[in-house]
């Protein structure tokens, strides 16, 4: 009788053994990851996104813009790209009263930046410059008039902490590397 107790006890191990190998095994190897040629494939298609061609990364960056502006998609947005230096011209006719196109242009600054750079989309420097359509105090309009603009570069941009600033101390305090409002024209006399 113990014998066969005995015998009944072993049998149970060896199963509950030969389980756990099944299991542990079955469990290795939808876990343990891909093999060299995977990998290779994989890195192969990393690289690629990673390195965005340049159209691929215009259209990005146009999407960027499209979300974190003011304009948003009512405006037309020209993106230019030479080499990770990009210009980006936005038109801010539809967003606000031309009283109010420096409030615009000091918030769009801040946050399209802020957007772009923290990307990570290996830019060298980002440029944006804003136009509009200007009626001097005669009436007179002026179409695609360049109202203002604001340049950061990647150095300063990695100095930048976005999250300890508004859009209007990083104005006030000149985070950006080059911002300016060009005059109005016919405003004067």
């Amino acid at each position: 009788m113990k014998s066969f107790k005995l015998f009944i006890i072993l049998s149970f191990l060896f199963i509950l053994g030969a389980l756990i190998t099944v299991i542990s095994l079955l469990y290795n190897n939808s876990t343990s990851g891909p093999n060299k040629k995977e990998i290779a494939t994989n890195s192969t298609a990393a690289s690629i996104v990673a390195s965005p061609t340049p159209p691929q990364l215009e259209a990005q960056i146009t999407q960027i813009v499209q979300a974190n502006s003011s304009s948003g998609y009512n405006s037309t947005i020209t993106v230019q790209n030479t080499l990770g230096n990009v210009d980006v011209k936005i038109n801010i006719d539809k967003v606000a009263p031309q009283a109010r196109f420096h409030e615009v242009i000091e918030f769009d600054c801040y946050t399209v930046h802020q957007a772009l750079w923290n990307k990570n989309l290996n830019l060298t420097s980002v440029k944006l410059d804003f136009i509009a359509t200007i009626n001097d105090r005669f009436g007179h309009q002026t179409k695609d008039q360049m109202i203002g603009d604001c340049t950061v570069t990647a150095a300063t941009a990695q100095k930048i902490v976005w999250e300890q600033l508004s859009y209007l101390t990083a104005w006030d305090n000149s985070v950006y590397d080059e911002h300016k409002f060009y005059p109005t024209p016919g405003t004067a006399g």
